[in-house]
């Protein structure tokens, strides 16, 4: 009876442990690298061209006078609002892959691209305040508009440049 007992109470010992070694190899095995992070960045980069595309169409016909101040702010608004959405998932989706990612796989291409999808983010939220805080003079707001471009610019150029050294496509897989 004795014996019973102790050979019950290691099968459950041993059932127990192989429960948490097959959790662990799972869980491993879920592991994402820093290029596969960078290929995710594809999305984030086409949800911003489309925001980018808006923005240009509003300073445009706000400068060309097709647009009136109120009319401008209200798109800015909208802009912002839009932003905040954006943001808010592409932090969230970044913040589960990195949970995800395993140790030591990132390059500094790929944390270099990340980064500057990041940068791209916090440049568009400094272009919504530099266009409430110029919508009075659109002339100048023109001129600061063109300058905030180009750092855009900047940005996606090192992204670029990172995916091209990292040797990913937008689906991940080597070219």
């Amino acid at each position: 009876m004795r014996k019973k007992v102790v050979l019950i109470i290691l099968f459950i010992a041993i059932l127990i442990s192989l429960f948490f070694v097959w959790r662990k190899i799972k869980a491993y095995n879920n592991q994402v690298s820093g290029n596969d992070i960078l290929a995710m960045q594809d999305t984030y980069i086409e949800n911003m061209q489309t925001y980018a595309t808006s923005m240009d169409d509003i300073v445009t016909l706000y400068v060309s006078g097709s647009m009136s101040q109120e009319d401008f702010l209200d798109n800015v608004d909208v802009l912002e609002a839009e932003l905040t959405i954006l943001y808010k998932e592409y932090t969230d989706d970044m913040q589960k892959a990195n949970e995800k990612m395993k140790i030591g796989s990132s390059t500094y291409e790929s944390q270099r691209g990340c980064e500057a999808v990041d940068a791209c983010f916090h440049t568009f939220q400094d272009v919504i305040d530099m266009l409430y805080d110029s919508y009075g003079d659109p002339a100048a707001l023109s001129y600061k508009y063109i300058a905030y471009q180009q750092t855009f610019i900047e940005h996606m150029a090192e992204y670029s440049a990172a995916v091209q050294m990292s040797g990913k496509t937008q689906e991940g897989k080597e070219e």
